[in-house]
Parts: C-alpha cells; sequence; structure tokens
C-alpha cells in the first residue's frame, strides 16, 4: 500500500519502474575467507515525467558483474573488497572498485545488519565518482525463533548513499522490502519491491520503483 501511494501521489519530476533480477554465488575458501559472485540486470518498463506523459516501453538499462573477497574478521564482523563490471543497455562500459565493512547482530526471531561502504566509479569521458554508503537491514522470521531450511523469512532495508562526482554532490535513499524462501541451507529465493529516490540537491528529483527478484546459492 505504501509503495502504491507514492505510485500515484508521489510529487517527483521523473517517476521510473522496472524489474531488477539478481543471481549470487558464494563459496567458503576456508574458515576465514569466502568469495561471491554477483549478476544483477536493470529493465526498465515505464516512465513519466512532469515534461512527459506516462510511457510503456522496454529499456535494458544495465547488466552489472560483481565478485567480491570477503574476509570474516570474527563471528559478527566481515570485511570485503570488490569489483564491479557494468555493461550499459546503450553501449559502453562503467567500472567499480568496492570497500566495505559489514556487521550482523543476533537476536531472538530476527537479525540486524550494518553495512558501511565506499564505491569509486570510473566510466570515460566521465569524471570518477565517489560514494559512501551506509544501509541498516532487518532479517525477521516467519517460522520459529530463527530462518531454517524450507522457512519462510521478511527483510527490511534502508540506505542512504551520499556520492561526489566533479565537485557535485549528490543524494540517494532506497527502501527495500522483499519476502524470502530458504529452500536449503544452501539455496533461497527473494522476492519484493525496491524504492529509490535521488537528485534531491539538483532540483530534479527522481523516483524508481524497481520489482527485486534474488536467486542465492551457496556450494
Amino acid at each position: 500500500m505504501l509503495f502504491t501511494t507514492v505510485l500515484v501521489h508521489g510529487q517527483g519530476r521523473v517517476f521510473y519502474t522496472g524489474a531488477l533480477p539478481e543471481f549470487a554465488v558464494s563459496r567458503a575458501m576456508g574458515a576465514q575467507f569466502g568469495v561471491t559472485a554477483k549478476v544483477e540486470s536493470m529493465h526498465g518498463a515505464y516512465r513519466q515525467s512532469s515534461e512527459l506523459s506516462g510511457r510503456w516501453q522496454h529499456i535494458h538499462e544495465r547488466t552489472d558483474i560483481q565478485l567480491f573477497v570477503i574476509n570474516k574478521i570474527n563471528p559478527f564482523w566481515r570485511l570485503s573488497v570488490g569489483y564491479q563490471h557494468r555493461f550499459l543497455g546503450g553501449g559502453g562500459l562503467v567500472y567499480r572498485t568496492i570497500q566495505q565493512i559489514a556487521a550482523v547482530q543476533q537476536n531472538t526471531g530476527y537479525r540486524l545488519g550494518h553495512r558501511f561502504r565506499t564505491d569509486q566509479t570510473f566510466s570515460a569521458p566521465e569524471t570518477p565518482e565517489f560514494r559512501f554508503r551506509y544501509r541498516l537491514s532487518a532479517e525477521v522470521a516467519l517460522e520459529g525463533q530463527s530462518v531454517d531450511p524450507r522457512e519462510f523469512y521478511l527483510k527490511f532495508s534502508e540506505e542512504l548513499i551520499y556520492s561526489n562526482q566533479g565537485g557535485k554532490s549528490g543524494l540517494e535513499n532506497r527502501l527495500v522490502a522483499v519476502l524470502g524462501h530458504n529452500f536449503s541451507r544452501t539455496f533461497k529465493l527473494e522476492t519484493g519491491l525496491d524504492y529509490r529516490t535521488d537528485r534531491f540537491l539538483d532540483g530534479d528529483f527522481h523516483q524508481r520503483l524497481w520489482l527485486k527478484i534474488g536467486l542465492f546459492l551457496n556450494i
């Protein structure tokens, strides 16, 4: 209902919606290290702005390939470095380096996650973009006190992103709500909504609503 209200009554100058499927594979490399590979693709379906009436049209925005190396500092904290290769739908490549530290707080029936991330984006002829991100997430078990195999769960997250490119600052906010199912200890599926707002500082407010579908595999 909240996302529907945003869609109908949002005051932003641009509204955009579509699908955001992703697939990730993780593998432990001993007790301390691990790697994660991820593919995410963004497909626009509907766009509306103050200058343009609503229009349905499929647009392949981009496809990202990511690789992370993870260091488990202790049972609660993880340090990661990563690289992203982005293929733009209209042609062109974008490169990104990523550094992050994340923590998990386990509680009865739910767990909280904190993630601090910095990334650097490079794409000719654009000047490099530097971002700082903080995400707070909550995973809630719907059956029992923890998320076990063959059980459902809910996941919510709020992420704030500050960016700077060529001396120009930007802010972005991301709200995500998904329903997940743990098929086994190695495979889970999530689907839900990803609502993003940005361009707060330049008077050209944007809203984007994505249908998320994610497959996650541990091998």
